[in-house]
């Protein structure tokens, strides 16, 4: 995030309008790193520099969210290694460290929450979408699939073969759509820039293309001129 803050312009990145999407352990990272973006007091607990972005959305699929309780309950290993608590117990400092729930605030981006029932995750959907309510946080929550339908089970949206991952991720992203471009007078400009590049980045691989074309063109002229004394005919990938 702080390199697209210093260098979006580049790629066409507008920093002010982004949004964070996460995956199981990396829904409840993108849920905790929002938190450090929108409340100093929060951020002050960290030793790292604030990207200076904005953050419009958020996707959170199929993740928990309760750092504290996970660090006090020892039932997610994975987050206890994480936080280099495996032997031993988290310190104040650390659960406040991990206590992003208790920081967040109504400035909090707006969510969207996705589970499914056959997620092991699945208990943990609902109470951050009433959290985040209960904040005055734009909310949405989708829970997918039913208990006869284990294939529709943690982060089952990455595989595009599934029905229900292709209305996941369209709902996801028109989600995003309404908050990325509220009240954006450049939306026009955004997508002008968007077409521009990516037909600047066709006319670039065209170029490549000709060098190498070029290049072979010329290795091909250096053995032909290489043999010339000899009248030989130099078959070269298929060419006489």
């Amino acid at each position: 995030l702080c390199f697209i803050a210093e260098n979006g312009k580049d790629y066409f990145v507008d920093k002010d309008r982004l949004v964070l999407i996460g995956d199981s352990a990396g829904a409840q990272l993108a849920s905790h790193f929002a938190t450090i973006l929108t409340n100093p007091e929060f951020a002050k607990l960290f030793d790292f520099e604030v990207a200076d972005v904005t953050v419009k959305a958020l996707g959170l699929n199929c993740g928990p969210y309760d750092g504290r309780a996970m660090a006090l309950n020892k039932n997610d290993e994975a987050f206890l290694e994480y936080i280099d608590c495996v032997d031993k117990t988290p310190d104040s400092r650390l659960l406040e460290m991990v206590d992003a729930l208790k920081y967040m605030n109504a400035d909090y981006p707006p969510a969207f929450i996705m589970s499914t029932y056959c997620d092991f995750l699945y208990p943990c959907a609902q109470p951050m979408f009433d959290h985040l309510t209960s904040l005055g946080v734009p909310c949405e929550i989708k829970i997918y699939g039913d208990i006869n339908r284990p294939e529709i089970g943690h982060v089952f949206h990455v595989n595009c073969r599934l029905k229900e991952a292709v209305e996941c991720n369209d709902a996801e992203c028109e989600f995003f759509k309404k908050y990325v471009y509220l009240n954006n007078k450049n939306y026009t400009s955004c997508h002008t820039y968007t077409k521009i590049y990516n037909f600047i980045i066709k006319i670039r691989r065209k170029i490549m293309d000709l060098k190498l074309a070029l290049e072979k063109f010329k290795e091909l002229q250096e053995k032909l001129s290489a043999f010339n004394h000899a009248q030989a005919i130099i078959f070269y990938d298929g060419v006489t």
